[in-house]
């Protein structure tokens, strides 16, 4: 199972303002994340992630056809209309079961700092993307929280979105 982060961040390295806006990311990190998603096939994301997409347009949507795991130990409630949402409350080992079960070979996984770190923790990341946009702010949600990993990286790719926005592309060197 290949399991690839993907972050859309500041250059200091937030994911989201302090009320988890996001209206910073360019319309081509939008483009090359949804890319991302729907060549690989399955999502993973913690529950504040997914009730963020829940209030997005459905085309909007990165993964319209595919199979979306939320973590949560609070909500198994939730869904999406005309979507593959499965709840997963056994975190990222759980997820990884589903989604190979699913007959699916990698996942991307995105969301917040808990969801990133706790598949950090668990040695199950393979690849790291990072779409770098041209903003700074002092208050908002880093994209880690010191948490228990230590991961060495190989850059890969390095490519400009446009103008203004970079993306790195890391393997993991295991």
């Amino acid at each position: 199972m290949r399991v690839i982060f993907y972050a859309a961040i500041t250059a200091n390295g937030m994911t989201a303002k302090t009320d988890g806006n996001i209206d910073w990311v360019s319309p081509e990190d939008f483009r090359s994340f949804s890319t991302t998603c729907q060549k690989i096939g399955s999502i993973v994301m913690g529950r504040r992630t997914f009730q963020e997409y829940q209030t997005l347009p459905p085309q909007q949507y990165p993964l319209p056809d595919g199979l979306t795991i939320v973590l949560s130990t609070t909500r198994p409630d939730l869904s999406l209309p005309g979507r593959n949402v499965r709840v997963v409350a056994e975190g990222p080992s759980g997820a990884v079961k589903i989604i190979t079960a699913s007959g699916l070979s990698q996942t991307c996984v995105v969301g917040g700092h808990t969801t990133w770190a706790s598949f950090a923790k668990e040695g199950l990341v393979d690849e790291i993307y990072l779409d770098i946009e041209p903003y700074l702010f002092g208050q908002g949600m880093p994209l880690f929280l010191p948490a228990d990993f230590e991961y060495h990286l190989k850059l890969i790719e390095t490519k400009n979105l446009n103008s203004q926005t970079l993306q790195l592309h890391y393997r993991v060197e295991k």
